[in-house]
């Protein structure tokens, strides 16, 4: 009967935890390098446990740790961006005059070099993304500090979570993903 009592409790906790709108974190987004998607000063609504049961796809924008161990400027956590992933295990990537390259083909709806700075776009690749790993960039290429500068693309224990939804920081207006 204790079983069968710690069963029906485990449960109910789960039905409770579910039920209370728990899906996720808010990260402020400090500077512009998703600009124009996200801009600084936005949140974003990451979901941690979005891909347990999703799988992921080109186009997702993740909260993802610094793939080289950086620490905050108060070194008490991990340094987290957010990026949008465009590429996927076995993708060949090159950028080419603030042009994104996929497989030979440009990625269309990307925003490369459409944010906000007249910093150049340095040329890119071409590499092979690795098995069980992802590439990622911010939108704003000329401001990002991504796969492209860190030693290696990022693997699926680097991923925080999937952004679902942001939240303009100006109009606190929200828009879901």
């Amino acid at each position: 009967m204790t079983t069968l009592r710690a069963v029906f409790a485990a449960l109910l906790a789960g039905l409770a935890f579910s039920c209370s709108g728990f899906h996720g974190f808010t990260f402020r987004q400090s500077t512009d390098a998703m600009a124009p998607t996200i801009k600084a000063g936005d949140e974003v609504f990451a979901d941690p446990l979005y891909y347990k049961h999703s799988p992921v796809q080109r186009g997702d924008i993740v909260v993802v740790k610094d793939p080289e161990g950086r620490k905050s400027a108060d070194g008490k956590q991990e340094e987290l961006y957010i990026k949008r992933i465009i590429g996927l295990a076995g993708d060949r990537i090159q950028l080419t005059a603030g042009t994104v390259y996929v497989n030979g083909r440009v990625l269309n709806g990307f925003a490369g070099g459409q944010g906000e700075s007249d910093a150049p776009i340095v040329d890119f690749g071409p590499i092979v993304v690795p098995p069980g790993e992802y590439f990622l960039v911010g939108d704003n290429l000329a401001n990002s500090y991504d796969s492209r500068h860190w030693k290696h693309p990022v693997n699926m224990n680097g991923i925080y979570g999937k952004v679902t939804a942001i939240k303009d920081g100006k109009t606190n207006n929200v828009r879901y993903l």
